[in-house]
């Protein structure tokens, strides 16, 4: 949203790279799996000292990893896409995508527009929790473009 404060960083000083809540060291990939196991997003903002906002943008910042390497498995070679994103990251979302990558995709828009509950509600725990799962294990990994560089995401 516009003019709102930008909520996702990534400094290799803070956590390796890895995507933090700005001004703490909460790791986007512990909110987003705290939201996995069931959580209600009230819940993990509590537990984590952090706001459901900045839950909620963990969560749309995890799901943008997994559009992002979905996307570019449809217009790249898979090889192509393992060496851009990691081997690991690629098989991930290759499995989860395998055979359904429009139910997936359905899914992730789901989780965006109507929220958590929604998603639980039409596509059953199991498929919301191992979607969540892969976004925190790719938000696990750090994904910076220069040594220096920092990321900024707003929600």
């Amino acid at each position: 949203m516009k003019g709102q404060e930008h909520r996702i960083v990534q400094s290799k000083s803070v956590h390796f790279g890895k995507p933090v809540i700005k001004g703490t060291r909460v790791t986007v990939s512990a909110l987003v799996g705290a939201v996995a196991s069931g959580d209600p997003l009230e819940q993990v903002a509590e537990d984590y000292g952090v706001t459901v906002d900045d839950v909620r943008s963990a969560l749309l910042f995890a799901l943008d990893r997994i559009e992002e390497i979905v996307t570019a498995l449809r217009i790249k070679p898979v090889s192509e896409v393992a060496k851009e994103f990691g081997v690991k990251q690629t098989k991930k979302v290759l499995n989860l995508s395998l055979g359904r990558d429009s139910e997936l995709r359905r899914l992730l828009e789901v989780i965006r527009r109507e929220g958590i509950e929604e998603a639980r509600k039409r596509f059953g725990s199991g498929a919301l929790r191992g979607v969540l799962q892969v976004a925190a294990d790719l938000c696990d990994e750090p994904k910076l473009e220069t040594a220096s560089s920092q990321i900024t995401v707003g929600w």
